[in-house]
């Protein structure tokens, strides 16, 4: 009964490994992801410095 588990957590750990290797990945060296927009960092820096701004501001 070990050898049978034994041999049964084998096959599954082999075929886990088969699986993975059939993953596409997709490698693109043009294109631009949406992170390095360097529009969309000033906004964001905008974003923080406007929110620090409102939520330091004391109320008389």
């Amino acid at each position: 009964m070990r050898a049978f588990s034994l041999t049964t957590l084998v096959i599954v750990a082999l075929s886990a490994v088969a699986q993975a290797q059939d993953a596409l990945i997709d490698i693109d060296i043009d294109k631009t992801e949406w992170y390095e927009n360097p529009i969309l960092w000033i906004g964001v820096a905008a974003f923080f410095i406007i929110l620090i701004v409102v939520t330091r501001r004391k109320s008389a």
